[in-house]
């Protein structure tokens, strides 16, 4: 792959399920879906990075 843009979006989807559940646990009170969102919200920012760094060493 050599376009960035696959990564950048993984690491918008990624932030977005972050903030999503900072805004569960805050509104509902509910902090085991903190613990999911942010769960799942890590592993797409370490997927989203990875993408961009193999993006750069495809151009080079």
């Amino acid at each position: 792959m050599k376009s960035k843009v696959p990564g950048i979006i993984a690491i918008v989807i990624a932030l977005g399920l972050i903030a999503t559940g900072i805004i569960v646990k805050r509104t509902l009170n509910m902090p085991q879906y903190l613990i999911i969102f942010h769960t799942l919200g890590g592993l797409l920012l370490v997927t989203g990075i990875s993408l961009l760094f193999l993006s750069r060493q495809g151009k080079e």
